[in-house]
């Protein structure tokens, strides 16, 4: 843009750019953290890892009924849940959210997160719960969409990751 319109290459594009990505950082382990931490806290605190007798009626007489179990498959469930909010803390220990730090253990936890949404649409569609499935699929893609995000960030991008992704 000529004639000084839009942001300038100089203090003002760096703050915005920093403050987008300081963003943008804090909203992923926001939203993972929660999207993880409370289905996990509810199968295998409250529930016991024990299936409640809702989720055992839409999977009775079912192949996850009679393998492995409905309440072994939602306590691995929860599992898998509570090992994903460990990987993000484990990312977050590391420091990986800033700018500077490699992020391989916050995209493990985004992949072990396309693990559980595949399972639980495998489990939804036994069950015809199309709805559901329709939802979980959503995230399913959000989440690699969101892989992607974070692989256009810093460090694997340079600081000016912003306003260099809408340089020619």
């Amino acid at each position: 843009m000529a004639g000084g319109e839009g942001f300038q290459r100089g203090t003002d594009s760096k703050i915005a750019e920093t403050a987008v990505y300081w963003l943008s950082i804090v909203g992923i382990y926001v939203l993972q953290g929660a999207l993880w931490y409370y289905p996990f806290k509810e199968k295998v605190f409250d529930d016991g890892l024990t299936a409640p007798a809702p989720i055992r009626d839409q999977f009775a007489g079912s192949l996850i009924d009679s393998f492995p179990g409905t309440s072994v498959s939602w306590g691995v469930l929860g599992l898998l849940q509570g090992v994903i909010v460990l990987v993000l803390a484990a990312s977050l220990v590391r420091g990986e959210f800033l700018p500077q730090r490699r992020k391989p253990i916050l995209l493990g936890a985004l992949a072990l997160s396309l693990v559980v949404f595949a399972l639980l649409v495998f489990g939804e569609s036994m069950t015809a719960e199309y709805d559901s499935v329709a939802s979980l699929f959503t995230y399913f893609g959000i989440t690699v969409v969101l892989m992607g995000f974070v692989r256009l960030m810093p460090p694997y991008r340079p600081l000016s990751w912003l306003s260099g992704l809408l340089e020619r």
